[in-house]
């Protein structure tokens, strides 16, 4: 497939984001299961099941896995929450279940705590703060 050019891919994204927001009822899960929130319809999930989805949908949409990673942060009086990080021409960009606004890392209030490797997804490093800034 041909690569997006840079307004195309955004639009993507943003879509993307408020879509799984608007159709994913918020809900904590027991036992921290990682999985999708729309793929078996039900469209129920917690934090990490919300970038899953987004992650998922943004690689059928054509966006390059590799621009991808999840990061965990702590929000004051909430707790962790995990977020699916969209790396742009722009910088890191957040796609958070908490709103629907894409938007960089460093302008959401949360203190990061770590983040997956874009070179290896098995490896969680600690960020302080997000690279690439």
């Amino acid at each position: 497939a041909p690569a997006l050019d840079a307004r195309e891919r955004w639009k993507r994204i943003r879509r993307i984001n408020r879509e799984v927001n608007d159709r994913v009822h918020g809900t904590a899960d027991s036992g921290e299961r990682w999985q999708r929130a729309i793929a078996d319809g039900n469209g129920v999930g917690d934090c990490e099941d919300y970038a899953i989805e987004k992650r998922m949908r943004l690689i059928e949409a054509g966006i390059d896995p590799h621009d991808l990673f999840y990061a965990v942060a702590y929000i004051p009086r909430v707790g962790l929450h995990a977020v699916l990080v969209v790396r742009t021409e722009k910088g890191d960009m957040v796609l958070d279940s908490r709103n629907s606004w894409v938007r960089p890392w460093f302008k959401t209030g949360y203190v990061w705590l770590s983040r997956q490797s874009t070179e290896n997804p098995l490896v969680w490093l600690q960020t302080d703060p997000l690279p690439n800034a």
